[in-house]
């Protein structure tokens, strides 16, 4: 069975595109969801458990044991995650084995080619590591692209950009907010410049700003709950949960409710998009901040770029297309599902050869326009 799978690892969830022929689409890694959690503990039996599984397991908020894990992919030194020491390479191959598994389309049956997606930041480190496990967990018939890369050429299939035009990639995900500046040049994206991050802005600060309107409206319910009381700790998850949900609602909808079902606190709370955009309004700006500075800090003015293309999963905020648009006065590009932007973007790249220094080759026009491989004709 010919397949080949373009795979996105984030620092809260993992996605999976899978290619077969002509078409690319997102695979369901759990059940009812596309994503897998981006959680990878060590259970008690030596096994290394992921996804929703580790998510039962751990003690912890899984988004926050993915911030600790993913911050320290410059770091091959082991770490501690839930009172164990462990390998992050192992971690992060123990998620892309299970997401490629799962994504097969029969039990046993295996890609030909997995395009591996990485985060631009300082230094070859990350690259580094994901490198490693990839090819440990995946096998040596695996590439590795950078996240922004395969979320332009995505782009590039629903949007014209003309030869030469410069992007700005900004990658708003569950714990950082990533942006990088790319020119598409006739066979190539091409990275301009530094890459630049916020490293402590991304979903779950959003999450939690849902929650703080919960608890303005039925007071202090976090800090009251005890490590060692676990039907509390239960009971908080599942309302940090909840406010998760809010928030994702709260991209089509004018108004979420959030039910809070805690021993010390019952009911149900109403959070408005009004009021939810307005609390998160300071980190917005500092999103659209740190575009415009990136753009100086290379030379640019604002005019210079052909668009801006917003992808992660909490780019789903509609107000955050708006801020840019305003601070910028550019074209905001985002899918409907921008979670899903990059692993259909890495997928055709599995048709691409090594790529030299400092770019990344174009996948062929027609699999890039997503109506058919190389050596077939279009749809």
């Amino acid at each position: 069975m010919t397949y080949s799978l373009g795979m996105d690892l984030g620092t809260t969830t993992c996605m999976v595109a899978r290619r077969d022929g002509p078409t690319i689409d997102i695979c369901p890694l759990e059940p009812g969801a596309a994503g897998l959690p981006a959680v990878a503990l060590a259970g008690p039996d030596g096994q290394v458990l992921v996804g929703n599984d580790a998510d039962r397991y751990c003690r912890h908020e899984p988004p926050l044991v993915a911030r600790y894990v993913q911050s320290r992919l410059d770091d091959a030194a082991p770490i501690e995650v839930d009172g164990h020491r462990v390998d992050p390479a192992l971690l992060t191959a123990s998620l892309l084995r299970a997401a490629a598994e799962r994504a097969a389309p029969a039990p046993g049956a295996t890609a030909d080619q997995t395009v591996v997606t990485f985060p631009l930041g300082p230094g070859s480190a990350p690259e580094a590591l994901m490198t490693t496990a990839a090819i440990d967990a995946l096998g040596p018939a695996t590439v590795l692209v950078p996240a922004p890369v395969a979320a332009l050429a995505q782009a590039a299939t629903t949007h014209p950009l003309g030869d030469d035009a410069v992007v700005a990639v900004v990658d708003v995900g569950g714990t950082t907010v990533d942006v990088a500046l790319l020119r598409r040049t006739p066979d190539a994206f091409e990275l301009v410049g530094d890459p630049a991050t916020l490293p402590d802005l991304g979903g779950i600060d959003f999450d939690a700003a849902v929650l703080a309107l919960v608890e303005g409206s039925v007071g202090d319910v976090t800090s009251t709950v005890g490590s060692g009381d676990r039907a509390g700790m239960l009971a908080l998850r599942r309302l940090r949960a909840a406010c998760r949900a809010a928030k994702e609602r709260l991209s089509t909808e004018h108004a979420a409710t959030v039910e809070v079902a805690l021993p010390h606190a019952r009911g149900h709370v109403e959070v408005t998009r009004d009021a939810y955009e307005r609390t998160i309004e300071p980190a917005l700006v500092e999103i659209a901040d740190l575009v415009a500075h990136t753009v100086d800090a290379n030379g640019l003015t604002p005019p210079d770029l052909a668009a801006i293309v917003l992808v992660g999963g909490a780019a789903r905020t509609p107000r955050i297309t708006a801020v840019l648009a305003e601070r910028l006065g550019r074209p905001v590009l985002r899918d409907d599902a921008p979670e899903s932007t990059v692993a259909l973007g890495a997928a055709p790249f599995a048709e691409v050869a090594d790529r030299p220094s400092g770019s990344v080759a174009i996948p062929p026009a027609p699999l890039l326009a997503g109506t058919a491989p190389p050596g077939h004709a279009p749809a």
